[in-house]
């Protein structure tokens, strides 16, 4: 302890080392290796299950591409060149119709390996060309799901609503149209993906955060493709821009939820206990609207309804949590939104 005199006589002490709180020890220092390794684990999971896999699908189809002309003899390296990346997306564009993320993933592999070299062959001028000019040469129209009407789905809620001998499992599907519908919600946050390896139940909405009152209804969402603060946000709507039945089909279906699955965190649950996949809402989506519906229908469907009921693009947008770039891209393929805009305006 170092101790001094100031001029108006008082002493002050210093310690010869920052003292660490009571009770905590210092964090032990980690040998580089391993500090490294634990920093590669941590940023990879920067990404989610699904685009870890389709930014290693993108590497395997660059290392096949340059593998493949080395061996017919061309010496070519697997860090990427104007030449052989422009090649590359070229290669690409017979088969796909975008290269975006195919380019994300080569990005998130070379841009910490090369720097600024990465950069500076991205957007090189041959580059930039080859997409600009794959993309009007071998353009493909843009699959849109088939967007639910309002109507269709008041009229399965009531229909439901009405029949007293509805199985749990038909009832736990029209509660998920219902809130799908109503709070333009994207069908990875009502259910589990169907490829096992991309599950998540982490961030699908929990029972303990329903909230019900003044003719509305909400659960948290813990997080979303589109939440870069991992803070979560709200699956909400009220009764004055759908209908009575929607609140109606959730408060029944929750009844019968907790009777049946008490002990599970899930908002859904099938009667087997356990969240319900995409393949097996998607599969009942059909049966009961038509085969040209999708899981997206509900989202493009509430975002088309609530455009009819004269709501805001600004307001449509924050409801289906949507970013601006995002959402300037669904409204230019989807000429039913386009049209409620315009009726709406």
């Amino acid at each position: 302890m170092t101790a001094i005199r100031r001029e108006d006589g008082r002493i002050l002490a210093f310690a010869p080392r920052p003292l660490l709180e009571h009770g905590r020890r210092a964090q032990p220092m980690l040998p580089l290796g391993e500090l490294r390794r634990l920093r590669d684990e941590t940023a990879l999971d920067a990404l989610e299950p699904k685009t870890r896999s389709d930014y290693a699908r993108a590497l395997r189809q660059w290392i096949d591409f340059i593998t493949y002309y080395r061996s017919m003899g061309h010496h070519l390296p697997y860090d990427p060149t104007e030449d052989t990346l422009s090649a590359f997306i070229c290669h690409r564009y017979r088969t796909v119709s975008s290269v975006s993320q195919t380019l994300s993933g080569l990005a998130f592999t070379f841009r910490p390996r090369l720097g600024t070299e990465w950069e500076r062959v991205r957007t090189s001028q041959l580059v930039t060309n080859t997409i600009v000019g794959g993309i009007k040469l071998w353009r493909r129209p843009r699959k849109q799901a088939k967007p639910l009407s309002f109507r269709s789905v008041a009229f399965a809620l009531r229909t439901a609503v009405s029949n007293p001998r509805l199985d749990y499992d038909s009832l736990l599907f029209v509660a998920m149209v219902a809130l799908g519908f109503a709070s333009c919600a994207r069908s990875a946050e009502l259910a589990l993906p169907s490829t096992i390896r991309f599950r998540d139940p982490a961030k699908l909405p929990r029972r303990s955060t329903v909230q019900m009152k003044d003719g509305g209804f909400s659960v948290h969402l813990p997080y979303h493709k589109a939440d870069r603060r991992w803070q979560g946000s709200y699956l909400y709507f009220t009764c004055n821009t759908t209908a009575p039945v929607f609140i109606t089909i959730l408060r029944r279906y929750l009844y019968a939820r907790d009777q049946r699955c008490p002990t599970s965190p899930l908002l859904f649950v099938t009667k087997a206990g356990l969240p319900p996949t995409r393949t097996w809402f998607v599969s009942r989506l059909r049966r009961a609207f038509g085969p040209s519906y999708s899981g997206h229908s509900l989202r493009s469907g509430g975002a088309t309804h609530y455009a009819l009921r004269g709501l805001p693009a600004e307001v449509i947008k924050r409801l289906g949590r949507w970013r601006s770039t995002a959402w300037e891209d669904y409204v230019r393929v989807s000429p039913q939104l386009q049209q409620a805009l315009l009726s709406s305006a």
